[in-house]
């Protein structure tokens, strides 16, 4: 993933860090928001002209008079501006643990993501999308490029649309579009035309959300495929309203007359009557919600769900013709995990960790005012300071004069020069010791000033190191928590491998070439297994008893559960025939100890993160606490410096 390299503005003033890649279009790129998990941002890859501009502002305007519009869809909230004030984007909500509409309305990731949702939560998925529609158009919005690429579904079931900033936008009399389209939604009067400049209108909405409930009341069939044109759009186009027609042929669809009247007459007037007829959205939520709430369950099927108008079940009618299970209803007998790795847990640690300050680096030292002129104030008193006594020089220098002229008269043999001679020198000596004593005090002040000078001037020395290993403690912790973090996040991928080294369900090695010359074409398969079942897992490859193991059986249309337990004994009982071993399945107490296990390393996990998170806390406070007194005190020192330097500069002038 990447990373957005500069830091941003809201059109607020407020300073933004983007963070990790969460999205990618043709347009820009979304990324996170650091210290705000709900939010994302839009970066468009080319500057916006003033036609984008004008309209993202005028959309951030129209939700901070109306924040509703946010609860449908991703919508604008903020501008993003560089560090030139240049708008280069949005802020927007951020979507988490989001699907496409089409893993909701697609049998088998339907039956993988949402594994207790019925038809009757499909029909309620598209009432509530016409609801989604509605409130966009009593606030003026036309969505303009309908398509499912733009709809995501909620792990609850409920949708939400992105891409807000295309959707068709008036306000004050100027229109902003969309400037594209999907063919495959777009009505029959607009296909051909170019979107450039075309302006939209709800009644072309109508005709595109008319196709997006139909694909998911039945389960994601166009309802123009399959006519004479053999394209979408030409079908369109001319009114090929082709799937009554086409259902009625192929009886592994879901039949029109599976919902009520209602709902068909309102999809025979989106796509066959004139553009002036189409439904729209709240009547579609309406009748939408009827046909939701009229349903009733199957009395063969726990997970077939029936429109109150209809006799038979359909869907039990279509698994008769097909062999395949639209909705796959849960094993009674099967133990279900109740591990839940809980992610946004761990998303709140790391946006508590991200919301504390790290410590100042070195690079940020700032000097005391004083210090600099101190210290050199300080380093010109030392070097100034008296190098010899006056008085006593001239002491020395009178008794050493006395010195010579003793020695002079006492090489004439004057009785004075035994008497001057030795009281010169008598005098030197007491001169010099006298002038060693006036200067002490003077040499330990000096010295006193070159110690406080030399601490001062390492001063920044000293913050700088203290910085420097604040900041390498405070990286270690982020380091730790990193990989505390991705442990957590691996948790369910990491009992995943377990369970399915578990569940694994793979034949004995010794037994295998034996399996293998059992040809399922000829070899007697158990009684529950037909010659039609037969004929379906040679279709899928699957040729011999080696080839029955449960992983490549589950899911093959038209086999139950009762059908893939049967093959798979019938396959052990071969294998221990051919000298083979079988482990036997894991018990429902080994697998619920896994997940406690797993639950146990979860709440560890989320302990050992917030130790770092309050470590971390603790740390920020200390280093705050000590890099400021480290400065405080350089800066006390400075002054003391100055004002001791002062002193005794005035002191040698007067000595001077």
């Amino acid at each position: 993933m990447t990373t957005a390299p500069a830091t941003w503005l809201d059109d607020r003033g407020k300073t933004l860090f983007l963070a990790e890649e969460i999205g990618r279009g043709g347009e820009g790129v979304v990324y996170a928001v650091r210290d705000a998990p709900d939010l994302c941002a839009k970066v468009y890859s080319k500057l916006p002209d003033d036609d984008r501009v004008d309209k993202l502002v005028a959309m951030v305007e129209a939700f901070r008079r109306d924040p509703t519009l946010a609860e449908w869809c991703a919508w604008p909230r903020d501008l993003l501006l560089d560090g030139m004030g240049q708008v280069r984007g949005f802020v927007m909500d951020q979507l988490h643990d989001l699907v496409p509409v089409h893993d909701l309305y697609d049998p088998e990731e339907r039956k993988r993501q949402f594994p207790l949702l019925t038809w009757q939560d499909l029909v309620r998925a598209a009432a509530f999308c016409a609801a989604m529609f509605g409130a966009l158009h009593s606030h003026g919005v036309v969505v303009g490029d309908v398509n499912e690429r733009n709809v995501l579904v909620r792990p609850d079931g409920r949708l939400h649309l992105v891409d807000c900033d295309s959707f068709q936008f008036s306000i004050g009399g100027r229109v902003f579009g969309t400037g594209v389209g999907v063919p495959d939604y777009t009505p029959p009067e607009l296909q051909g035309a170019d979107f450039s400049s075309l302006i939209r209108t709800e009644n072309h909405d109508r005709f595109g959300l008319a196709v997006l409930c139909f694909k998911l009341v039945f389960m994601g069939r166009h309802p123009f495929a399959g006519g004479a044109s053999g394209e979408i759009g030409p079908a369109i186009a001319a009114y090929d309203y082709a799937y009554p027609s086409v259902a009625a042929k192929l009886r592994h669809l879901l039949p029109l007359s599976a919902v009520d009247q209602h709902a068909m007459q309102l999809f025979q007037q989106a796509f066959v009557h004139s553009e002036a007829n189409r439904p729209d959205a709240q009547t579609w939520s309406a009748t939408l919600t009827s046909l939701a709430e009229s349903m009733r369950p199957c009395a063969v099927e726990t997970m077939h769900r029936i429109a109150a108008t209809s006799r038979q079940c359909p869907w039990c009618q279509i698994e008769t013709v097909l062999h395949y299970q639209w909705f796959a209803p849960p094993d009674p007998e099967a133990w279900i995990s109740g591990f839940s790795p809980e992610l946004h847990a761990a998303e709140q640690q790391r946006a508590a960790l991200d919301a504390i300050s790290s410590p100042a680096k070195p690079e940020w030292w700032e000097e005391p005012p004083q210090l600099s002129a101190a210290v050199q104030l300080a380093d010109r008193a030392v070097a100034s300071g008296p190098k010899h006594d006056v008085a006593s020089w001239y002491l020395r220098l009178l008794s050493g004069l006395s010195a010579v002229a003793g020695a002079a008269l006492l090489a004439t043999e004057s009785a004075l020069g035994r008497y001057l001679l030795p009281a010169g020198l008598l005098a030197w000596a007491g001169g010099f010791v006298w002038g060693r004593a006036r200067l002490r005090p003077w040499k330990a002040r000096l010295e006193s000033l070159r110690l406080t000078a030399d601490a001062v001037r390492h001063a920044g020395d000293d913050w700088r190191g203290e910085a420097w290993r604040r900041g390498e403690a405070d990286r270690k912790l982020v380091v730790q928590f990193d990989q505390y973090f991705d442990r957590y996040r691996g948790l369910e991928q990491e009992r995943q491998r377990v369970l399915g080294h578990m569940l694994a369900d793979t034949p004995d090695a010794t037994a295998v070439p034996a399996l293998q010359k059992v040809s399922l074409e000829t070899a007697p398969l158990p009684p529950i297994v037909d010659q039609e079942r037969r004929s379906s897992l040679r279709i899928r490859g699957l040729y011999s008893a080696a080839d029955m193991t449960r992983e490549r059986l589950t899911g093959v249309p038209g086999l139950t559960n009762q059908q893939v337990e049967a093959l798979v004994r019938w396959r052990v009982a071969l294998e221990v025939q051919a000298g083979g071993e079988r482990r036997p399945p894991p018990s429902d107490d080994a697998l619920q100890a896994l997940d406690k296990r797993m639950e146990q390393e979860r709440q560890r996990l989320l302990s050992a993160m917030q130790g770092v998170v309050d470590a971390r806390q603790t740390a920020s406070r200390e280093a705050m606490q000590v890099l400021d007194d480290t400065w405080r005190k350089a800066e006390a020192d400075s002054v003391a410096l100055q004002q001791q330097a002062d002193e005794v500069w005035r002191a040698l002038s007067q000595l001077q």
